[in-house]
Formats: structure tokens, C-alpha cells, sequence
């Protein structure tokens, strides 16, 4: 059976070119893609994410085991980045090259997702709670069974702004990760903000939405415009990567129990060689953004500022 490549796109109905989301068989023996790829019609389906720890479906209907045909059908999420926005689930089919079946698919569902021109979706370690980035400046919390998105539950609106006026005139969520079950950063472009949001259980301990409030405001550095972020856990903790798109920088912190540590910022390139015999063999340290319990307002590029207690970024948590 062959692996499955599933890509967004931009389409027409936001100025692009896509289709919708093309499907391309994998061998993964040799990694070879197919020659030729399927495209489900879509929307602007700009972001994809897997629908998490659901019973896969096997071709005969039923939930497939381990080993066998388990991977024969998938489920995934497609956030469509248009002014009124939409989540979709889809179930694809991965195909078999062996047999000369292709990829293929349907969508499941389709709702809401609580704002405008929805960019990320992250899907809960449990995959009942989705929580989408909608650039227009919400971010939306959809609830959902078996893995496909069922109803809009919440939305959360934000407020601020950040110094480039045009990029950051208001708050731009442009991606969300899970920390740990109970804890989910959004990371927003327009407010230089990782805003840290609590989990909250429904009934049987399911979780339902989030705590609107946030737990912990990290401020990036002004003007870096966090744009993607990563979790990769490891242990009792996990680190979080996040990628500046203004300033080209990329951000990281350790997070532990649902609280992110110092915030690092390693520069877009290293700086020029020092002279010849000065400093051999050194490489250049990422520098490091404090945090403080003190939001600071100030709006220069430098790493360290003597007229503030916090040396380049700030953070708030209760």
C-alpha cells in the first residue's frame, strides 16, 4: 500500500491557483511520488491537519487492526482561509500503486470556524477539540466526534496591535499547539503574542473548550510577527519552536506544566566573521528574551534596554 501526500492550496476564490487538495500516491520503499496526482475540489483549503487518534477505516467499512489495512482510509482536517471562514473534515483513501488504485476522498463534514480567513487548525492530543487560527483576528474552538469537526463551540477575541502598522494593526492568529492535554499556545502575528490558554473538561472528563482567559501572555520581540508554531514534546516537558515571520527569526522555550519558560530568539544569519585571530572558533549565542512580570512598551530592535525591567520581552501569567 502506498503512502499518501496530501496538499493544500490557494484557489481562485482568494486570488490563487490551486485546485483544491491534491493527493499524491508515495512509494515507500524507494519515496518515489506518483506521476499523477488527484485533486478533491475545494475551497482555499490553505492549512491540512491529520484528525488525530481515531479508529483508521478499512476498505471493507469496518475499524481496521494493526499491520493489516488500518492506513487504508485517513482523516483530516482542512482549514479554508476565506473571509467567511471554514473547517472541513475529509476521510482520503491512500490508494495502492501495486493495484492501480488512486488516491481518492470525501468530505465528512464542513463548519464554522468562528472568524475570518482561517489559516491552522491543532487538534487536541484526544482529537475532540480543534482549535482554529482565523487571521481575521478570532480564534475558534470546534468540538469533535470520531474525528470529524461536529459544531463551533467558542471563539475568542483578542485585542491589541503591534509597532509594524502594516502588518500588526490588530491581533492576527496565525497558528495554535497543544503543550500538553490541558494547555494550547496561539501564537499571534498582529500582537507579537504566545497567548497560553487552559483546557477545560465536559462531561466524563472530554475536553470541551478552553478557559477564554489566558493562563500566560509571553510578549516576542516587537515586530517579529509569530507566525507558526511547533511542540515537540519530550519527557515530563516539551519545547516550543515558533518562527518570527517579520524579522525572520525563530523563537523558542521550554514549556512545563502548561507554562512556557524563557523565550529565545536566535538571529535570521550569523553575524560576519570576527578578524583573523580574534574569537576563533566561537559561534555566535541566540539571545535571550527574559521573561518579566512587567509589560513592556517599548518598540526598539536592540537586545538589551536600559530604560526597562524587562530586556526584550515580558510575561504575564496567573
Amino acid at each position: 500500500m502506498s503512502d499518501l501526500l496530501a496538499v493544500g492550496s490557494y484557489t481562485p476564490a482568494t486570488g490563487g491557483r490551486g485546485a483544491g487538495i491534491g493527493l499524491v500516491a508515495r512509494d515507500p520503499a524507494t519515496g518515489r511520488l506518483g506521476a499523477d496526482a488527484v485533486v478533491l475540489p475545494a475551497a482555499s483549503p490553505s492549512h491540512l491537519a491529520p484528525a488525530g487518534p481515531v479508529s483508521p477505516v478499512s476498505p471493507a467499512g469496518g475499524a481496521g487492526g494493526a499491520g493489516g489495512a488500518a492506513a487504508a482510509e485517513v482523516l483530516v482536517h482542512a482549514a479554508h482561509e476565506l473571509p467567511e471562514g471554514l473547517l472541513s473534515t475529509w476521510r482520503l483513501r491512500r490508494g495502492d500503486a501495486s493495484r492501480r488504485s488512486a488516491p481518492g476522498g470525501e468530505q465528512l463534514a464542513e463548519v464554522p470556524s468562528g472568524g475570518a480567513h482561517p489559516c491552522h487548525v491543532a487538534v487536541h492530543p484526544s482529537g475532540r477539540l480543534l482549535v482554529v487560527s482565523d487571521y481575521g483576528g478570532t480564534t475558534g474552538v470546534v468540538a469533535a466526534e470520531g474525528g470529524v469537526a461536529r459544531r463551533l463551540v467558542q471563539v475568542l477575541e483578542p485585542r491589541g496591535s503591534g509597532p509594524r502598522s502594516d502588518r500588526q494593526e490588530g491581533p492576527h492568529p496565525h497558528s495554535a499547539s497543544f503543550l500538553d492535554d490541558g494547555h494550547v499556545v496561539v501564537a499571534d502575528l498582529g500582537t507579537d503574542e504566545l497567548r497560553v490558554h487552559a483546557v477545560v473538561l465536559g462531561a466524563g472528563g472530554a475536553p470541551a473548550r478552553l478557559d477564554p482567559d489566558p493562563v500566560q501572555v509571553v510578549a516576542a520581540p516587537p515586530g517579529s510577527g509569530p507566525r507558526t508554531a511547533l511542540v515537540r514534546r519530550r519527557g515530563g516537558g516539551a519545547r516550543l519552536h515558533v518562527t518570527g515571520e517579520l524579522d525572520a527569526t525563530l523563537l523558542a522555550a521550554d514549556a512545563v506544566g502548561g507554562r512556557l519558560g524563557e523565550l529565545h530568539a536566535v538571529p535570521p544569519r550569523r553575524p560576519p566573521p570576527p578578524p583573523a585571530g580574534a574569537g576563533r572558533g566561537r559561534r555566535p549565542s541566540p539571545r535571550r528574551w527574559r521573561p518579566s512580570t512587567t509589560r513592556c512598551s517599548w518598540r526598539c530592535a536592540a537586545s538589551t534596554c536600559s530604560g526597562c525591567t524587562a530586556t526584550a520581552g515580558s510575561s504575564t501569567s496567573r
